[in-house]
Parts: structure tokens; C-alpha cells; sequence
């Protein structure tokens, strides 16, 4: 796997959001590991989004409302409020666990991960000590399958006694 360190910025003026919605889409579907993240800077004419469990509200005033696929409730854009949309792998950006330094912290970690991602290579994890080599920082790449197995990994390294942080 290759990873992209550079990110590109994109400053766009002012586009629809609907457009804009299904040129994210397209880009994240079309993506491969040698895709450089983007960030896109940008603003919308007047608009209304709503999160997936918002209910339509009642607008009277021309402003368009468009379904998006994200939580929350409703939201405005327009005019001078800058948008950012960080189009970013975070698969391949890897989880990144922390804990104390003890004989089998590491072995632990990767077979929590491994329980989670089972197609996960050992082999790929980085190991970094902290400058006085009480911690160790670990880097795991894994492909997530679903945002469900992502919530497990992550609360399963979470609860053990010896992660401090799990980013």
C-alpha cells in the first residue's frame, strides 16, 4: 500500500451543494491508494441541509432543502460562510494507540486488531518509544469493512487497562 502524504487544497468560489455533494461522492468511489486527500474551500448560495434523521421542515422563503448523508438536523450555507470538506482516506492514515511501555503491550494491541480486521499484517505495524521509553506508540493500517468495525476497534483498544489514547 502506498501512502500519500501530500494534501491538495482546492479553493472553489462559490458552487451549488448539490453538485458539489455528488462530485465528493465521485471522487471518494473513484479513489485508490495513490489518490492525494483534498481539501476543498468553498461556499454555497443560499441552502438547507438535513442530516439523515432530520425531518423536512416547512420553508417558506425559496431557500432550497437538500437531503445529505450525514447525522445532525438541519443546517444553512451561503454566502461568506466558508465551507471545508476534508476529503481524507483515514483508513490508510492508520490507528494510532498509545500505552505504557510493558513486555506485551504491542502483541496485545495486534490481536485486538487482529479479532476486528483479521486480514490485518502484523508486519505493517510501527513501533515508536517516547523520548524517555515509558510509553510506545503503535501505527496500525487496517481496511475498514464498516464504520461498526471501526466502533468495535475502537472501543475494544479503548478499555484496555493498558492504552492511554487511541486516535
Amino acid at each position: 500500500m502506498t501512502l500519500v502524504e501530500e494534501i491538495l487544497v482546492k479553493q472553489l468560489g462559490r458552487v451549488d451543494y448539490l453538485p458539489t455533494f455528488e462530485a465528493m461522492r465521485a471522487f471518494t468511489a473513484r479513489r485508490n491508494e495513490a489518490t492525494a486527500d483534498e481539501i476543498w474551500l468553498l461556499e454555497h448560495p443560499p441552502v438547507y441541509t438535513l442530516g439523515q434523521g432530520a425531518e423536512q421542515p416547512s420553508v417558506d422563503h425559496g431557500i432550497p432543502v437538500v437531503r445529505a448523508d450525514r447525522g445532525g438536523e438541519i443546517t444553512y450555507h451561503g454566502p461568506g460562510q466558508v465551507v471545508l470538506y476534508a476529503l481524507v482516506d483515514l483508513a490508510r492514515r492508520g490507528i494510532k494507540v498509545m500505552g505504557r511501555k510493558e513486555p506485551r503491550f504491542a502483541q496485545t494491541v495486534m490481536e485486538i486488531v487482529l479479532r476486528h480486521a483479521p486480514d490485518f499484517d502484523p508486519a505493517t505495524m510501527e513501533m515508536r518509544p517516547s523520548r524517555q521509553g515509558r510509553y510506545l506508540s503503535l501505527t496500525c493500517i487496517v481496511r475498514a469493512t464498516s464504520r461498526d468495525q471501526l466502533d468495535a476497534l475502537y472501543r475494544e483498544l479503548c478499555d484496555h487497562p493498558s492504552v492511554v489514547m487511541v486516535l
